[in-house]
């Protein structure tokens, strides 16, 4: 690698001399000239192809590999090559691989490399696979993670404008279990939880300085970083060497998001997963090697995210917020002339945030500035634990306004309205707001003044909103469902259940009339009007006339207005609810949910909300998932699975 020349007349302690010295000791140029040069010299006149996907396995897990290649298989994108790198794979297993290759179409199997290696620990087949690859880009995949079907895609469009960076999409994370049938000669794979986003957060310098928040099979890295500059993955470490890896690389290439969720992390019970083979000291010994290798280099920041810090820094101190990280990057924006909000008509917008005001601009798509529009819903962050004041969207066509929009004209919110100010304690805050006569528009400009509350603050504030006595007794001992036929949740049709609560346990029992339990698609399930609730332990039995029951969990939920807790969820504010899946082609005779029940403190509820969860679109990613599932080698072995 070229070192920076006259670095003689910096002193050791510059923060740039640091950096580039720290540059070259971390190159490992003598492994990459022992053992990868004359691979990489070997690939030149060969490259071509966009991406490079290397997949590492011991081949012990052939129906899970299977999986990654369906995925593969079903990419719009097909500018692509695979190399499977089998690490210290026994003779058996690396033969089982060859033959799931062979099982291929020639003309997917032709894209396809496999190559042996005992070297190293998880580092090095990356590193082997890296030397073997010729794409501009190269992404690691492992051989029991899912992607969807625009992965690559996703990837090569984000190229077109940020050549030469690292590319960064999202991945949700959710819990597998693989169940071995057959006398342990085949495994059945299933979900047994839902999905959740923690990893659905751009890229920021200095939060991944504490916590990776970037799974590897959402990185795609320029070759140039592994054949210019001989930046290798470290072949020591038994875990954490993507985040080793992107800490190492991020400074240098710069990272561009493309703010789309491409993939499915999946955690497996299985005791050849790493989270179980690997005990925790292990884990923890690895993080503090990075984190003390980490502590010796100067932090390089792009602009962008100086910026950032600088308009966080300057608006927080003149709100009086010092040291609170914020977290308002992008905005959604979706409209409706009367039809339910969806994802067919949406866009986005970055948040630009001076002095303790925020302020986006969303442009309306030219096939959608015809439409007369009556209603809108602005998302201003995925995150909580704020309050906004003052808010006012303007409508606007050729830069004139054509409309004002204020506090008056919102419709309902996912926060609580207490005047002229909002006060967002739920994740994936939303505002609705109705425009009083249908008028067209080319763009939206939504502005308001930002208060950021901390935990402490925000949950005393809720408690104070919930603590009317005279409403509590009035209306905390009850409960509702509400059914939802494709039009909606209706209030005519809900059901009620008096008297839940019995000291610390909780029961609520709903019997459907044979008029009202058909044709069902969703339950809004109302365990209480009161708020600083948490349900635990919470088990929901669904009953049907034709004789199966159906038992759900928290992981099944498919939204609520609090946060998931383990087994349960918490709820700070009033009017607590969570949809609840059923099947609309049977009847509903019974829904009983049960669990335990404590209306919480202060101190315990904040004990709680550091467990907050997000639930992505599942539909979307279960749809793509069966799309690319649907081909010759899963229906051949699928035969039998009944």
């Amino acid at each position: 690698m070229k070192r920076v020349q006259n670095l003689e007349y910096l002193s050791p302690k510059s923060p740039i001399w640091e950096y580039m010295d720290w540059i070259d000791r971390s190159g490992n140029d003598r492994l990459f000239r022992d053992q990868y040069e004359h691979i990489v010299e070997e690939q030149k006149g060969q490259e071509g192809c966009f991406l490079t996907v290397v997949i590492r396995t011991q081949g012990n897990r052939p129906d899970m590999l299977q999986d990654v290649l369906t995925c593969l298989q079903g990419q719009t994108d097909p500018d692509f090559e695979m190399i499977i790198i089998c690490h210290k794979a026994e003779k058996a297993n690396a033969q089982k691989v060859r033959q799931i290759i062979g099982d291929q179409s020639p003309a997917f199997a032709s894209k396809i490399r496999m190559i042996e290696s005992d070297r190293g620990q998880r580092g090095a087949p990356v590193n082997l696979g890296f030397a073997h690859a010729r794409g501009r880009y190269m992404v690691c995949l492992d051989d029991d993670d899912l992607v969807l079907d625009h992965w690559v895609q996703n990837f090569h469009e984000a190229e077109k404008d940020h050549a030469g960076m690292i590319l960064h999409s999202w991945a949700v994370t959710q819990p597998w279990q693989a169940v071995t049938v057959q006398n342990g000669q085949r495994m059945l794979l299933s979900a047994s939880g839902g999905m959740d986003s923690r990893y659905c957060v751009p890229y920021r310098t200095l939060n991944q300085q504490a916590e990776n928040d970037c799974p590897f099979m959402g990185m795609a890295f320029p070759a140039f970083l592994f054949r210019e500059m001989h930046i290798l993955l470290n072949e020591e470490l038994t875990t954490t060497e993507d985040w080793d890896y992107l800490l190492r690389t991020a400074g240098i290439a710069g990272v561009a998001e493309t703010h789309k969720v491409t993939a499915i992390y999946r955690l497996w019970n299985t005791k050849d997963a790493s989270r179980q083979m690997v005990q925790e000291p292990e884990w923890k010994d690895n993080y503090w090697q990075i984190e003390k290798k980490m502590q010796r280099v100067p932090i390089l920041l792009s602009s962008k995210e100086v910026e950032e810090c600088r308009d966080e820094l300057t608006g927080l101190q003149s709100a009086g917020q010092k040291g609170r990280s914020c977290f308002m990057r992008v905005a959604l924006l979706f409209w409706s002339s009367g039809e339910p909000f969806s994802d067919q008509q949406y866009t986005e917008s970055s948040v630009v945030m001076r002095n303790g005001w925020i302020r986006a601009k969303f442009t309306i798509p030219e096939k959608s500035r015809d439409k007369q529009i009556c209603r809108l819903r602005i998302d201003p962050a995925e995150q909580t634990l704020f309050a906004l004041e003052n808010i006012k969207v303007r409508l606007m066509d050729k830069n004139e306004v054509r409309m004002e929009l204020t506090m008056k004209n919102i419709r309902e919110t996912s926060g609580v309205t207490e005047g002229n100010r909002v006060l967002f304690l739920a994740e994936d805050p939303q505002i609705v707001m109705d425009i009083p006569e249908q008028v067209s528009f080319d763009a939206v400009v939504f502005t308001a003044k930002v208060i950021y509350q901390s935990s402490p603050t925000v949950i005393r504030w809720a408690a104070d909103l919930c603590a009317d006595t005279r409403w509590l007794a009035e209306n905390r001992n009850i409960a509702h469902l509400y059914p939802d036929r494709g039009e909606g949740f209706q209030a005519e049709d809900s059901l009620e259940c008096t008297d839940p609560f019995h000291g610390d346990a909780y029961e609520a029992t709903f019997v459907f009339p044979p008029e009202k339990g058909s044709h069902i698609r969703e339950i809004r399930f109302d365990p209480t009007e009161a708020g600083m609730l948490w349900l635990d332990d919470l088990q929901i039995r669904v009953s049907y006339q034709s004789g199966r029951k159906e038992e759900l969990s928290i992981s099944q939920i498919r939204w609520l207005n609090g946060f998931e807790t383990g087994e349960g969820a918490a709820f700070i504010e009033r009017d607590p609810y969570m949809h609840i899946p059923v099947d609309p082609g049977e009847v509903i005779d019974e829904i009983r949910i049960t669990g335990k029940a404590i209306f919480t403190d202060t101190e315990k509820m904040l004990d709680l909300f550091s467990e907050a969860k997000r639930v992505p679109d599942y539909e979307m990613i279960c749809k793509q998932l069966q799309e690319m599932r649907r081909n010759q080698w899963k229906e051949r072995i699928g035969e039998g699975n009944e």
